[in-house]
């Protein structure tokens, strides 16, 4: 607690027990009080000017670039610059981390994964999978307001708060306090739809924008039902990307195979094998230009990712495929 900015706050005001009440109401949730921009600043250490110039002139301080999506469009992402990132660390660490995400959201969490969220829906009859569409430019300026002024910030300060954590009025893709963000805005959204799914005797997590309810038949009432909680709270299914699995059929939770047990897609172990085959027989610089995909530099690294992901899910099989990698990465 600054005590110096608070003796000096009442003295300016005459308010003394609002702002008194101010500062309790904040110490009880354990965030930082902040009076004002100029306090904010100090807080986060970083000079007027450079703060000003980033909550002012925020296209300075963002380089917006797209990347392919795996299947099929592109991914806006947003990259804040080193000042800016450096304001919305502190935020991120002394102000929102304080605060938890629902239960059932499992992406964007310290040791979680995938493979935790996949781990709810196994061996269950049928498997719902719901997209939201437009995930982060659906969360506006004014839910991330709202957000910071419900944790009992004053509506100049939640308003600067907001203003760092948004560009062109929606959370950026790319900025370290928007997934936290999307979370802590989502509680409500996750409470409707654990209390819909016990009530139906049904399983349900959240990965970011992915919707999981796993169980019996009721799932496939569910769409509707999921519809019109995520329309109230200001969001919308991607139609093209809902889709009901029976036990018959193949099951999957976030890329991963939820039949009897976590596991990876054939086709994902398949691929690897059939790259490493390749780098085997032809040869690393052969099989690049063949491929005509990649530099050597970064295709380590694909590799890599691909085999990590793998591990992640199947400690012995990515154990297997790492060591065969290593081995003929040292003799190319």
């Amino acid at each position: 607690m600054d005590i110096i900015e608070l003796e000096k706050n009442l003295r300016k005001h005459d308010h003394k027990e609002e702002i008194l009440e101010y500062v309790k109401n904040l110490n009880k949730k354990e965030v930082p009080v902040i009076f004002d921009n100029i306090h904010l600043a100090r807080l986060i250490n970083i000079n007027e000017d450079q703060f000003f110039s980033v909550l002012f002139s925020p296209k300075n301080h963002m380089t917006t670039f797209s990347i392919p999506k795996k299947r099929n469009g592109k991914r806006e992402i947003s990259k804040p610059s080193p000042v800016l990132m450096h304001c919305q660390r502190w935020i991120l660490d002394n102000i929102l981390y304080k605060l938890k995400a629902h239960h059932k959201a499992k992406g964007f969490k310290k040791n979680i994964s995938i493979v935790d969220n996949a781990k709810e829906h196994i061996n269950k009859e049928y498997v719902l999978n719901i997209d939201i569409k437009d995930f982060f430019k659906n969360i506006n300026n004014k839910k991330v307001f709202i957000l910071f002024k419900s944790i009992g910030y004053s509506e100049k300060v939640s308003l600067t708060l907001s203003n760092l954590c948004t560009f062109n009025n929606y959370l950026p893709q790319g900025a370290p306090t928007s997934p936290h963000i999307s979370n802590l805005i989502l509680i409500k959204l996750d409470n409707r739809i654990e209390a819909y799914a016990q009530k139906n005797n049904l399983t349900y997590t959240r990965y970011a924008d992915d919707i999981t309810l796993s169980g019996s038949k009721e799932v496939y009432k569910s769409i509707k039902v999921i519809s019109e909680i995520l329309n109230d709270e200001g969001f919308e299914i991607k139609k093209e990307k809902t889709r009901v699995q029976p036990y018959y059929s193949r099951q999957e939770v976030t890329g991963l195979v939820v039949n009897d047990k976590v596991s990876v897609p054939k086709e994902y172990i398949k691929q690897l094998r059939q790259e490493l085959y390749y780098i085997r027989t032809r040869g690393m610089e052969n099989h690049l230009t063949f491929n005509d995909k990649f530099f050597v530099s970064n295709y380590r690294e694909y590799i890599l990712g691909k085999i990590n992901f793998l591990k992640m899910v199947d400690s012995k099989k990515g154990n297997f495929y790492l060591n065969e990698f290593l081995e003929i990465w040292d003799k190319r």
